[in-house]
């Protein structure tokens, strides 16, 4: 998380960079937010979907991310973060993991039984572990399906839009 939180700083500056050149120094903010999601969301959240965090580490992420849209539009550090959630319509870190996980979910639900993902899922579903466990704590969170069948016929019908 330390050298994900590195990244997104000096990625957070490189766009800054462009965004001030004089070509560019009417940027404006959605173009921005664009290139927060593309460049620094991106590679903040790879691979998230496999994911299993502790509170501090959310928290973490989540600061990661709101620091850099703090320094691309030259915010102050004391700005509420549901402010800035709210104002440019984003989605909280956290809330982006669980969407990446339950796709994800979705996808093993997808595979062949004798995939391994598949086998890996069912197996920590019958020791209740791991990831499966944490992908249980996004389904109650979001007052989902818990069993997979459900969530497989509901899935086109409203849980991929859950976010």
């Amino acid at each position: 998380i330390e050298a994900r939180k590195n990244k997104i700083t000096v990625r957070s500056v490189s766009i800054n960079s462009i965004a001030s050149s004089e070509t560019l120094h009417r940027m404006e903010t959605s173009v921005l937010l664009k290139l927060h999601e593309t460049v620094n969301v991106t590679g903040l959240l790879t691979n998230a979907e496999s994911w299993t965090l502790l509170k501090s580490e959310q928290k973490a992420v989540e600061m990661a991310e709101i620091r850099s849209i703090k320094y691309l539009f030259d915010l102050p550090v004391t700005t509420p973060t549901p402010a800035i959630i709210y104002s440019f319509g984003l989605l909280f870190t956290t809330s982006r993991i669980d969407q990446k996980r339950l796709i994800y979910l979705y996808r093993i639900l997808q595979r062949n039984p004798t995939h391994w993902t598949h086998k890996t899922l069912y197996t920590q579903k019958q020791m209740n572990l791991g990831w499966y466990k944490a992908i249980v704590q996004s389904l109650t969170d979001y007052e989902l399906p818990l069993d997979f069948e459900e969530i497989k016929r509901q899935w086109k019908n409203g849980i991929k839009n859950v976010f």
